[in-house]
């Protein structure tokens, strides 16, 4: 399938109430949003189709342009996004459900206990994905971050009905985060690294000590990288410890 087979597809402009940044470059990017795997009753044959190509579109960029991170089957929260420039595909953008093992610079950061955690958790999300293709013009990453992290807070209040209030990237294979960096992205640390090494994605309903834990494990040695935050609110560290 062609990654242009999308080029006649509607694209929600990234344009909305909540505007952009860098308005001579933004107002170029736009952001469609990738639709859920689940059938929903009543969708007519042919959007249900288009759907389905776009999530394929989005996997096949995750496959190709960021391999470098382990694939798993995600587990928990999750929305995705396809990224245009000039009505051009050039990449793609997601976050999902915050993850364990916790690093320990992350939980210092925020000032998490075990009972803050627990009850806080989904207001952080993992932006587990980032990806721009060799056709993205230079330096756009950085506008394509301010926008997401508007449309993000916006959309994970409208799926989930939780506040978005930090988005977490970890930043690895050689990269140093720059275009985070110009994005307002602040770097607290790294993580610990490990040989053996369980990753998870959190799930509300899990109980085991206050969440249980399940996904893909996988045994595999894994580098350092680099941990990038970004607050959505102005007391994001007085919510995220609010018991």
């Amino acid at each position: 399938m062609s990654e242009s087979s999308l080029s006649q597809n509607k694209i929600s402009d990234c344009q909305s109430e909540d505007g952009c940044v860098n308005q001579s470059l933004s107002h170029q990017i736009k952001f469609i949003l990738v639709p859920d795997s689940y059938y929903r009753k009543g969708i007519k044959r042919d959007v249900w189709e288009n759907e389905k190509n776009i999530r394929k579109i989005y996997h096949e960029i995750v496959e190709k342009y960021h391999s470098y991170v382990e694939k798993r089957k995600h587990v928990g929260r999750h929305i995705g996004w396809l990224i245009y420039y000039n009505e051009q595909l050039i990449g793609c953008i997601g976050i999902g459900s915050y993850f364990l093992p916790e690093p320990l610079a992350l939980m210092k950061y925020i000032g998490w206990d075990r009972e803050a955690f627990n009850k806080n958790f989904n207001k952080v999300a993992n932006n587990w994905r980032f990806t721009l293709m060799p056709n993205a013009p230079h330096n756009i990453a950085s506008k394509c971050l301010s926008i997401f992290c508007k449309l993000a807070r916006k959309e994970w209040k409208k799926k989930y009905g939780d506040n978005l209030i930090l988005i977490v990237s970890l930043v690895g294979d050689g990269h140093k985060g720059t275009c985070f960096k110009a994005a307002g992205w602040k770097q607290i640390g790294m993580t610990v690294g490990s040989t053996k090494r369980k990753s998870y994605a959190i799930k509300k309903s899990w109980k085991a000590k206050g969440f249980a834990r399940g996904g893909l494990s996988k045994k595999s040695k894994h580098e350092r990288k680099i941990i990038f935050v970004k607050s959505l609110h102005r007391c994001w560290k007085e919510i995220l410890n609010r018991k």
